[in-house]
């Protein structure tokens, strides 16, 4: 259970600091979102790729929580939806914040 806890808040972090940090105007990966534009105009890729902290954050939770319990398709599963109600919780956290 505290490794599917460690997986999930990492993966919630990674997740947050990606949309939030790294792919804004002035972060490091601000380069990003044109190149995802120029490969697909399809909103659905949009958020994948570095609109929505729940999606990035519940596929690295999933592939690092495969690979880590050995193939255990159900524990992927478990840390990839507790990765993504933590992103979504922290990311309207920081959502109020913001219009303070």
């Amino acid at each position: 259970m505290i490794d599917q806890l460690y997986i999930s808040l990492h993966a919630a972090l990674i997740g947050i600091c990606w949309v939030y940090i790294l792919t804004e105007d002035s972060g490091i990966f601000s380069w990003w979102p044109a190149v995802v534009h120029k490969v697909s105009g399809h909103p659905m890729v949009f958020k994948i790729a570095y609109q929505c902290e729940k999606c990035i954050a519940g596929q690295v939770a999933f592939w690092w929580a495969f690979f880590y319990f050995s193939y255990d398709l159900w524990m992927a599963v478990c840390c990839s939806l507790y990765a993504m109600l933590i992103a979504y919780v922290t990311g309207l956290l920081l959502q109020k914040i913001d219009r303070l």
